[in-house]
């Protein structure tokens, strides 16, 4: 069986869940991982056994015989990795949100596609906010409520939600 070779970029503590996961898994291993700051990424690679580390994911990606990347950063700074990702043909699995803007959602899709790269984000369809909001509407609405939308007003900030 081919191991599928991964790249970690985020080092903070959402990256652990996907480091322990991928112990139990046969066949998938996580081969580098980056930090903006490199003792960060050190750290990391050591408690999980990590054979390199980084602090440029564009070093990263280019040094690595990497398969595909998993990007942990802050919501903020998720859209330049997923980028350079596909445009390297790399796999992507994105944690939530996909990015901070619709604009960087579309272009994420199109590169996927362009590149003929699997783009896969972590919904937010778990979380309570979205169960309380789906069982609002079905038990107000219908019974069958599965995805949706919303504008949530946080002051200047409003933003469009798909449920």
């Amino acid at each position: 069986m081919r191991t599928i070779k991964l790249g970690m970029i985020g080092s903070g503590h959402v990256s652990n869940r996907y480091f322990e996961q991928a112990v139990g898994l046969e066949g998938v291993q996580f081969v580098a991982t980056y930090s903006r700051q490199l003792q960060n990424a050190e750290r990391k690679a050591a408690a999980y056994g990590i054979p390199s580390w980084y602090d440029d994911y564009l070093e990263m990606m280019d040094k690595e015989q990497l398969d595909g990347v998993v990007v942990t950063t802050p919501h903020s700074v998720h859209a330049e990795p997923v980028f350079a990702a596909l445009e390297r043909g790399l796999h992507v699995l994105n944690e939530k949100p996909m990015a901070t803007s619709l604009e960087d959602c579309r272009r994420m899709v199109a590169l996927a596609e362009e590149k003929q790269a699997i783009l896969m984000n972590l919904p937010y369809d778990l979380h309570p906010v979205y169960l309380t909001a789906a069982d609002y509407m079905n038990e107000r609405y219908r019974e069958d409520y599965r995805c949706g939308g919303a504008v949530v007003s946080a002051g200047a900030l409003e933003r469009q939600l798909v449920l």
